[in-house]
């Protein structure tokens, strides 16, 4: 099975790919140097790679996903195109094509396709989260009802705080 992505720039990856292996750390590290310090330093030697690509490649989606040009019918299109994607990926139907994004999530499950165990769990696990994040009814920065209450609660209980 193919999945068409629909996203520019699609070409087939080769497995070891030294342009997408330096993909997953450098996305990591421009998103959030927390994190790639984090994983760069205490994740162990053998899953590093992975770790990152894991990392960006939840980043990229959650960044696309949050696109304001993007409806909320295409964000779940989007969303569920991805999950496709790592089902085949899972049952060892590598896609002929995929953008360099989703090479990271390819690569990821390619060096460990056993639909079973940690990351198998992690995969679908965030998946379930980004399904939320397509779904929901409000716009991209926009706080819900019960988040804006609590800041303004929050900030009251500061201010009273500094006073005291």
């Amino acid at each position: 099975m193919t999945i068409e992505t629909g996203w520019p720039n699609s070409v087939a990856r080769p497995r070891g790919h030294n342009a997408l292996e330096n993909f997953g750390s450098s996305i990591t590290r421009s998103a959030s140097l927390q994190t790639y310090l984090v994983i760069r330093f205490l994740s162990d030697r053998a899953l590093r790679d992975d770790a990152f690509r894991a990392y960006a490649y939840f980043r990229w989606l959650d960044d696309a996903l949050d696109q304001s040009s993007l409806d909320q019918a295409a964000r779940i299109a989007l969303c569920d195109r991805q999950v496709a994607l790592a089902n085949c990926c899972y049952q060892r139907d590598w896609p002929i094509t995929a953008s360099r994004e989703e090479g990271l999530l390819v690569d990821l499950i390619r060096h460990h396709p056993e639909p079973c165990g940690g990351q198998f769990t992690y995969v679908h696990r965030m998946f379930a989260v980004m399904s939320f994040v397509a779904r929901r009814h409000w716009r991209p920065g926009q706080r819900s009802a019960s988040c804006a209450a609590r800041s303004s609660g929050d900030r009251r209980r500061e201010e009273s705080a500094a006073q005291r």
